[in-house]
């Protein structure tokens, strides 16, 4: 589960307002750059995989779905004209994304952690870290 955008400028914003703050401990500054770097290499893997598939443009347009709360994600009728695809297209193409992003980012975590057991209570760990940044 992401909690918030995950484009680029939404975690340069999220990294604005952490340094403004100024009360961040040494460990958590490192903590919200290890989340942020493993959200942006398994979305960066996501992307490249729809290259690799010929969808990036779709991935491009879709990628604002990613997220828990999608406010900054364009309606889904309005993305339906915008693409020329049905709606229920759209809701599977975007299903699909988060599947597939929720794997990448599992086998993320599971590089950063000694044994496979351990790789939820990293995932809620994540969680935490960025739900505490917002």
């Amino acid at each position: 589960m992401i909690l918030g955008p995950l484009d680029t400028a939404a975690i340069a914003e999220a990294d604005a307002r952490a340094v403004s703050l100024q009360t961040w401990s040494a460990e958590r500054v490192y903590e919200r750059e290890w989340a942020e770097t493993l959200l942006r290499r398994a979305l960066d893997r996501l992307a490249e995989e729809c290259a690799l598939a010929g969808k990036d443009e779709l991935f491009k347009q879709l990628n604002s779905y990613l997220s828990v709360s999608s406010e900054a994600a364009v309606p889904y009728e309005e993305m339906s004209l915008r693409l020329g695809r049905p709606i229920t297209t759209l809701r599977s193409d975007v299903a699909r994304l988060r599947s597939r992003y929720r794997a990448i980012l599992r086998e993320e975590v599971g590089g950063t952690v000694a044994e496979a057991s351990d790789v939820d209570a990293e995932l809620r760990h994540l969680c935490e870290v960025l739900a505490a940044a917002d």
